[in-house]
């Protein structure tokens, strides 16, 4: 039985966002690339209405489940497996994930709805309350920001211009590794893209 995998995009995204990543592991894997509505609904529901038919599903087979996320993507996957089991999991991997929060939820938060609320960088965010991960994760951070104007709401962190890479950070994580790559575009990357594979496959990342 193939291993499955899990993709999950960004808020104020969608799942075509991550079709390059379905494309280079459809053929290995049997990848789900789960769209769900970011903008309206908090990241509980998101889980329980887009998330848990597919990971249901692969419980009852008993196969072993992978996620690949991207941005707020990775904290739907922190709440899953704080609250849910995965009888047979996998790895992580996380690109850009604002696992401490993110400074540009803290300021755009009232018009991108509930979830993005709940990532705002605060110690009392939702965000902040889900602590340590209990899962085997790797994180890739984007380490370059193509938006010098949204600088000024990093105080001098470095970023990928939505989220600060120790943001990117969180207790329990396996491994982590930082590549000069934008927030909106990292899931493009052929970079990002074998390290991602490469960690799936054997734990760590190459190089």
């Amino acid at each position: 039985m193939k291993e499955a995998v899990i993709l999950l995009h960004g808020l104020g995204r969608t799942k075509n966002s991550m079709n390059k990543i379905e494309k280079h592991f459809k053929e290995e894997y049997d990848v789900y690339n789960i769209g769900y509505n970011s903008l309206k609904y908090p990241i509980e529901v998101l889980v329980e209405k887009y998330l848990m038919d597919t990971v249901n599903e692969l419980n009852k087979k008993e196969q072993k489940i992978n996620f690949v996320t991207h941005s707020m993507g990775g904290i739907l996957v922190r709440y899953l497996f704080k609250t849910h089991e995965i009888k047979n999991p996998g790895r992580v991997v996380m690109l850009a994930p604002p696992n401490k929060g993110s400074e540009l939820a803290n300021r755009f938060y009232k018009i991108h709805g509930p979830a993005c609320a709940q990532i705002m960088r605060s110690r009392n965010s939702f965000v902040n309350r889900l602590g340590e991960i209990n899962f085997e994760c790797g994180i890739i951070a984007g380490g370059r920001n193509y938006y010098f104007f949204l600088d000024k709401y990093f105080k001098g962190k470095r970023n990928d211009g939505i989220v600060a890479v120790d943001s990117t950070k969180v207790e329990g994580q396996k491994s982590f590794i930082e590549l000069r790559k934008g927030h909106t575009m990292i899931m493009y990357s052929d970079e990002a893209i074998k390290k991602i594979e490469h960690f799936i496959k054997n734990g760590k990342f190459l190089g």
